[in-house]
């Protein structure tokens, strides 16, 4: 048995209330990280909310002015610095995680073989319970083009240009977790759904 790679440890009562209290630090840093990470998500989405109404604003006008363009253009380079500052914090975040988990099953471990009475303790997911928009489809006056913002894989990636192709066809997103429409890129499917080829049939009006 390893403590988080530090080297073998010893099944004893000093060896599990050292790994609890590096336990308690983690989860600690855990739930800062977490509540950072959730509000600098929240922010950014205001943002993109914002940067979004303003496009549709000029759009709808035939397109932007030359000064407005170019203030448009610095709130999408913005949010491309701020999406990738948010994906850092996830990986730490991610990673964090990681560390509780192996904590926690070697502290169960312990617990277990020496007959501790002591409360089981249990691992927690390591994503955010928040929707990040992974990429986005837009139409503007420079022309139409996707926005990449975070992607952990090539997988992931082909996903995200699926989506956001979709967007450009005019697809919704649809209810189906398999499904490339989907609101958030957590398959691993890479075939249009039935949820998907209705949508499709629907924006092009075929039975």
């Amino acid at each position: 048995m390893q403590l988080l790679g530090s080297g073998p440890i010893e099944n004893s009562k000093a060896s599990y209330d050292a790994l609890k209290a590096k336990y308690v630090s983690l989860m600690t840093d855990y739930n800062n990280q977490k509540d950072s990470m959730n509000a600098d998500i929240d922010a950014y989405n205001q943002k993109k909310i914002s940067y979004e109404q303003q496009v549709n604003y000029w759009n709808g006008r035939g397109g932007a002015p030359s000064s407005q363009h170019q203030t448009l253009d610095q709130e999408r380079l913005a949010l491309n610095s701020q999406a990738t500052l948010i994906n850092q914090e996830q990986i730490s975040y991610n990673d964090t995680a990681t560390k509780i988990n192996q904590a926690v099953n070697n502290l169960n471990d312990i617990a277990k073989k020496l007959n501790l009475s002591v409360n089981t303790y249990n691992t927690i997911g390591s994503s955010t319970d928040k929707q990040f928009n992974e990429g986005e489809y837009v139409e503007n006056s420079v022309g139409k083009y996707i926005n990449v913002y975070q992607f952990n894989d090539n997988a992931q990636l082909v996903r995200v240009l699926e989506h956001e192709l979709g967007h450009a066809l005019g697809l919704m997103h649809v209810n189906d977790p398999k499904a490339i429409m989907y609101y958030m890129n957590t398959s691993t499917n890479r075939i249009p759904t039935v949820a998907d080829i209705e949508e499709l049939k629907s924006v092009c009006m075929i039975q």
